[in-house]
């Protein structure tokens, strides 16, 4: 071999060595770095890449949580548990390479319990309770008159909102129904004229934002709560007990009008044939699509109206009473604004209530007492919607509720009642739900690109 092919090959392994000594290098690899200071959710969302997809809620990771100081990137998952781990949080998989945000496990707690024999010994256990008298029945926890609910604000348009004054109560401003002592709102038991309402409201889909039962036509109103009376005893958390309205000084006719409604009202009585005989009507209608056109509002329409209408016959010693009650919703919304989507909104209400009673009072303060009432319902609601390229859905909904409710009871006025009571309730339940969206967009959410439901129950 010849000097300078052997120079030759001296100098490649001398460079071969420098190469794969460890700490030189000839070019140097950028690194990536998350600065101090970056909201924690900014940093998972740099940490994200096609093959390493985190997922959190903003309740859990929140806007004030920050990097305390500077992250370097050297694996995503690594980094992203180093970050997390200074707030008590953690990465769980949910296949390979989809994560997401959950709470560190809390360490059980290693203190060994006391041996029996250390435990303290109880020496008195004390029972509080309320205390009722079963010499006098039980009264209710308010009783207010109309005059009484005429005086309150914001509750002439609404008697049952008047349940918001007292305590133990709660409730929102854009629903009348009422929460009592901590209870569902569909646990207060409303009865009008001793007749249970099934749903005293209007548009009870869209929270019942007004009942049905306006302040003047009643008299009195008892409210219950906690412990009421048996005869009551249909519900968990409170009665209304609501008496219609009777003439006091004559008959009395009145019309009125405001911004959520038109109304008119009439009571009194007269002698017919030698007996008397009382009369108590009442309508009201919405007025708001009159204000929704003043503010030229043309796409939304509510409309809603109520009727009563009770007569009362003193026949010998028997008091004969009818009555019939009739609410109607109508709520129409349509946004054809835009070329690109479309929205259309329509529901209608119709609940009409018809009763019968019969009472008989003697001498000795028995009273024999019927009543029979019979309930029809009906609800029915469309929706439409239609986005550019990424949904197309409509529902329809119908409901059909029947009933009937019978009442027999014999009593003596603060002693004893007997009797019976029956309420009997159906209802058909019709839904559909159809629904086309985008293949990308049902990808992203793991759902069918349509949907095709149909569900009818009779219960």
């Amino acid at each position: 071999m010849s000097r300078v092919k052997l120079r030759l090959v001296i100098c490649l392994l001398l460079l071969s060595t420098l190469s794969l000594r460890p700490g030189l290098t000839t070019a140097s690899t950028p690194v990536t770095v998350i600065p101090a200071g970056t909201t924690l959710s900014a940093a998972l969302n740099q940490l994200r890449s096609r093959d390493f997809t985190i997922l959190f809620s903003d309740r859990l990771v929140t806007a004030e949580l920050r990097i305390p100081q500077d992250a370097t990137i050297d694996n995503p998952r690594d980094t992203a548990l180093r970050i997390l781990a200074k707030y008590g949080l953690t990465l769980r998989s949910l296949r390979p390479g989809l994560f997401v945000v959950t709470r560190l496990p809390v360490p059980e707690s290693t203190t060994p319990e006391k041996p029996p024999y250390e435990l303290e010994t109880l020496t008195e256990i004390a029972i509080y309770a309320s205390r009722y008298s079963s010499e006098s029945p039980l009264t209710s926890t308010a009783q207010l008159e109309r005059t009484d609910i005429e005086n309150l604000a914001g509750l002439n348009e609404d008697v049952i909102r008047v349940t918001r004054t007292l305590p133990g109560t709660a409730g929102t401003p854009l629903s009348s129904k009422t929460h009592v002592r901590g209870g569902l709102d569909d646990e207060m038991l409303v009865r009008f004229d001793g007749i249970p309402q099934l749903s005293p409201f209007h548009f009870k889909d869209y929270g019942a934002i007004l009942g049905s039962i306006e302040p003047v036509t009643i008299d009195t109103l008892d409210f219950f709560t906690g412990i009421f009376p048996v005869r009551h005893g249909d519900r968990l958390s409170a009665v209304m007990d609501i008496h219609p309205r009777r003439s006091d000084n004559g008959n009395h006719h009145e019309i009125g009008l405001s911004l959520l409604a038109a109304h008119a009202m009439s009571v009194g009585e007269t002698e017919i044939n030698d007996s008397t005989s009382r009369w108590l009507v009442a309508g009201r209608s919405s007025s708001a699509g009159w204000v929704a056109r003043a503010a030229d509002i043309d796409n939304v329409e509510i409309e809603f109206s109520d009727l009563l209408i009770r007569g009362e016959q003193i026949v010998d010693d028997w008091t004969l009473a009818a009555g019939l009650s009739i609410l109607q919703d109508e709520l129409k919304y349509q946004n054809d604004d835009s070329d690109k989507e479309r929205e259309q909104s329509t529901a209608g209400y119709r609940d009409n209530t018809l009763w019968l009673k019969a009472t008989r009072d003697t001498t000795s303060d028995h009273r024999l007492a019927l009543a029979f009432a019979k309930f029809d319902s009906k609800a029915d609601r469309r929706g439409e919607w239609s986005g550019e390229r990424i949904s197309i859905g409509q529902v329809v909904e119908n409901r059909q509720t029947d009933g009937y409710y019978f009442d027999l009871a014999w009593q003596k006025a603060g002693a004893w009642s007997i009797g019976t009571e029956i309420l009997n309730v159906s209802t058909r339940y019709d839904h559909s739900i159809r629904a086309n969206f985008d293949p990308s967009l049902s990808a992203a959410f793991n759902r069918a690109p349509k949907l095709d439901r149909s569900t009818l129950i009779n219960a």
